[in-house]
């Protein structure tokens, strides 16, 4: 007796929304996804199965992207960027399936990789590789490709598979010590702000400008949009403090925007005794980057991945980037020696996001064995 049509796409979705809780292991059973669409009786339950699964990974896009703009439009968008985002991810799970298993499972490893990669990579949320690092703690690249290889394993071989993986994940959890402390007077700065609108920019401007004079430490980096935008007036305004600070021989690492004529750059700052800025590679498909709207923040996914700053090869993600492979993937193979994650959580409250963001950050981290400087605001 054949299986009912509905159950695999619900599986997907009930994977998913466990997935985008955040909860590391709830967030583990996505390893299952390219199991679940290569055991569909047809090509079209396994593209469902695949788009429900990423669907329910990526509806609380949807608010964020509401929240950014606080339009209907905007809401409408958020919407359209999932459905279409879902679709796009579940493609090549379908293309790719085959009724003949052992040769769908054959092809697992091409499609992890072509939803790593962009294009799909740019919205590629709910990626297995989100939680390498919780399986195979401080495996680095080799857990890169254990994550690639082994849903075909598993469903080639189930035993053995089970086996490799049960093996491989306790021997690299009982030889890993956790991640290295952040090079010494490094400190990451969260920040609360809940002043009106209007007062809210000179209000951001000053409590930066106060804790970096005030900072024992070395450098101190702050969350995105911590000042919202930087113009030449704000460097004006700066530039005294600018001065303190190199006399300090302080670095001041914060997240801003930069208006560049139709453009916006979300960007990372550097000021005090260094200067510079690391821009954003990936912002929010259809919330920041918006190819054909005023403001727009640009796509640039093969942009520079490593920042330098005091002798550090930083690893900067900003926001949305953290939950992506791709980023971190590219990051990576620069061999940075510490990761900065900044981010603005105000769009996403009443989400999972945060949470989400959060544990794909330390699954990141653990699985290279790299420390990692946080700064969020709230």
């Amino acid at each position: 007796m054949s299986r009912p049509f509905f159950l695999g796409p619900a599986a997907g979705l009930i994977i998913g929304f466990a997935h985008a809780t955040g909860i590391p292991a709830l967030m583990c059973l996505s390893v299952l996804i390219p199991a679940l669409a290569v055991l569909q009786p047809t090509r079209r339950g396994a593209g469902l199965a695949a788009f429900t699964y990423y669907f329910a990974c990526s509806w609380p896009g949807a608010v964020v992207s509401y929240n950014l703009h606080r339009t209907a439009q905007a809401a409408i968008t958020g919407e359209l960027v999932c459905v279409t985002a879902s679709i796009l991810l579940a493609m090549p799970f379908a293309a790719l399936w085959s009724p003949i298993k052992s040769v769908a499972a054959s092809r697992m490893p091409i499609v992890l990789t072509a939803i790593i990669v962009p294009p799909l990579g740019v919205i590629s949320i709910g990626h297995p590789l989100a939680v390498a690092g919780f399986l195979f703690p401080g495996a680095g690249w080799a857990g890169v490709l254990g994550m690639l290889t082994l849903p075909s394993l598993l469903l080639l071989y189930p035993r053995f598979g089970a086996a490799t993986l049960a093996i491989a994940s306790f021997g690299f959890h009982a030889r890993f010590d956790g991640t290295p402390s952040t090079a010494a007077g490094w400190l990451g700065v969260n920040q609360t702000t809940s002043c009106p609108p209007i007062e809210c920019d000179l209000q951001r401007l000053t409590a930066v400008q106060r804790r970096s004079i005030e900072a024992p430490e070395a450098v101190l980096v702050f969350p995105e949009a911590a000042v919202p935008t930087w113009t030449a007036a704000t460097e004006i305004f700066w530039r005294d403090t600018d001065d303190q600070l190199r006399r300090n021989g302080t670095t001041v690492l914060i997240g801003s925007t930069i208006e560049d004529g139709r453009l916006t750059r979300n960007v990372l700052l550097a000021r005090g005794s260094e200067h510079g800025y690391f821009e954003q590679r990936v912002p929010v498909p259809g919330g920041m980057w918006r190819p054909f709207a005023n403001g727009s923040v640009p796509l640039n996914p093969f942009g520079s991945a490593v920042f330098r700053v005091r002798h550090e090869r930083l690893a900067v993600l900003i926001c949305y980037e953290q939950l992506i492979p791709w980023t971190w993937l590219s990051a990576m193979r620069l061999k940075p020696t510490m990761a900065v994650a900044i981010s603005n959580d105000e769009w996403s409250k009443g989400t999972s996001v945060p949470a989400y963001r959060r544990s794909v950050v330390r699954s990141w981290t653990e699985l290279f064995g790299l420390p990692c400087l946080v700064a969020t605001r709230e």
